[in-house]
């Protein structure tokens, strides 16, 4: 085999393994294969493979941010009525 096939047989048995295992995150399977969270991202990418979206984010912090940005549209507002 050359090291292209090498290669490509590699990436087609990670694949593999990264759709065998829906529930462990890409860092999971990266750090358990021993190689970059990039590369287990870029063959799963190429194979269509994807994980949910699991970031939680505090509501109490939403609505902070919410507040701030209200503010801020205000105090734009205010500005542009200035000029």
């Amino acid at each position: 085999m050359t090291d292209d096939q090498d290669v490509t047989q590699a990436h087609a048995q990670i694949a593999l393994y990264i759709r065998n295992h829906p529930d462990d995150t890409f860092q999971t399977i990266a750090s358990r294969l021993g190689v970059a969270y990039s590369t287990i991202s870029r063959i799963a990418k190429a194979n269509g493979l994807s994980r949910p979206n699991n970031i939680t984010i505090d509501p109490e912090l939403l609505a902070h941010i919410s507040i701030l940005n209200r503010n801020s549209e205000t105090s734009d507002r205010r500005n542009r009525q200035c000029l």
